[in-house]
């Protein structure tokens, strides 16, 4: 409401390559997360109020004090408020709470995992407020009954049937699915992007 303009970009930990099949990422260049960080940082400086870079990764260095924890590669964040430009750098992977500390002007944090926490995150001309809280702080336990109404007509829209496939794709098996992948997943994959016209999609 007061035009203030925030970028985002996102990217991911190059340790792509360590975990995922050669041959899912045959056709993708999988560079360093910094230089993905850089690359998308000189596009959008001058361009927005706020910087805000969405991270699949984590840190290399100890915050507090600067001292070199891992030089893999896998975690570049540290790096990325030392030498880029962005505001707030959202992060996780390293599965550890990181409360909002300022990194050469970068303002960062990262969530636990399995929603044990969240990100409360205010951005104004006037800068950015950031807390992790915790679920029941504000009474979440509450939501369910408070938000009932809204709940019910989300799932009537969610359950009206939107196409009709010819035969019946049977759910495989976990395992079967990490080996071969799932003919219910390709439908959505499908769908994705045929609709968004995008270059890859994902399911889960």
């Amino acid at each position: 409401s007061d035009g203030l303009r925030v970028a985002f970009a996102g990217v991911v930990t190059s340790f792509v390559n360590v975990w995922e099949k050669s041959e899912n990422i045959r056709n993708f260049e999988i560079t360093s997360a910094f230089e993905a960080a850089k690359r998308e940082y000189e596009i959008l400086k001058g361009q927005a109020d706020i910087l805000v870079l969405i991270y699949h990764g984590g840190f290399e260095n100890d915050i507090a004090t600067g001292r070199v924890l891992s030089e893999t590669g896998e975690n570049e964040g540290y790096r990325m408020c030392l030498e880029l430009g962005y505001d707030l750098l959202l992060s996780a992977h390293q599965h550890m709470v990181i409360q909002p500390t300022l990194v050469s002007g970068t303002l960062i944090l990262q969530v636990g995992a399995n929603a044990m926490n969240y990100a409360d995150i205010t951005l104004s001309s006037s800068g950015i407020n950031a807390a992790i809280r915790e679920p029941d702080e504000y009474g979440a336990h509450n939501l369910e009954k408070e938000y009932s109404a809204l709940n019910d007509d989300i799932n009537r829209w969610l359950d009206r049937s939107v196409a009709t496939i010819p035969e019946e794709i049977k759910a495989p098996g976990l395992l079967e699915s990490a080996m071969n992948g799932s003919r219910i997943a390709d439908v959505f994959n499908y769908v994705q992007l045929s609709v968004s016209g995008a270059d890859i999609s994902c399911t889960s």
